[in-house]
């Protein structure tokens, strides 16, 4: 159904792109006001398009990352596989996250002994309570990652470009 739904958007962006372009072309070289609200409506739909393309991005993402257990991007190309049950993931052009399911502190632990062993050394700082643990540190790639756990459902890991 979802899938159907997506395609119909599609479908009918694209109708309207068309629609407006050909109306676009009939018209004089003098801007009228319809010549600007086509233009005005070309842009919107435009960013509808980006939007539903980037959602089905995510959605595409998520779906990589239930089915292998680590999304492939950028990002992730920069760290290790984690020995972990990965969760929700998100992403943006500044950075990527991913929640782990349900981990121990001591397979969090584990995993920032692989990403300080994988290249993450410079400027770290850990710090280990009780009541949470957490990891930051940058690669020589100008990466910069934060691992994270609390006692509960409360744990992840967070990438981004820091130069």
């Amino acid at each position: 159904m979802k899938k159907t739904r997506f395609y119909l958007t599609i479908s009918l962006c694209m109708t309207a792109l068309s629609l407006i372009f050909t109306l676009a072309s009939c018209s004089g070289s003098t801007a009228t006001k319809e010549e600007k609200a086509a233009k005005e409506a070309v842009a919107k739909t435009e960013d509808a398009v980006d939007a539903l393309v980037k959602d089905a991005a995510e959605k595409l993402n998520a779906k990589q990352a239930q089915e292998s257990g680590w999304p492939k991007n950028d990002f992730t190309d920069q760290l290790p596989k984690p020995d972990l049950k990965c969760g929700i993931s998100g992403s943006s052009t500044l950075g990527f996250s991913v929640t782990f399911d349900k981990p121990e502190k001591e397979q969090v632990k584990a995993y920032a002994k692989q990403l300080k062993d994988g290249g993450f050394s410079i400027n770290p700082i850990e710090d280990d309570n009780d009541s949470y643990y957490m990891f930051t540190a940058e690669n020589s790639s100008g990466y910069g990652v934060l691992l994270s756990w609390t006692p509960g459902n409360q744990s992840g890991i967070l990438i981004s470009k820091s130069k």
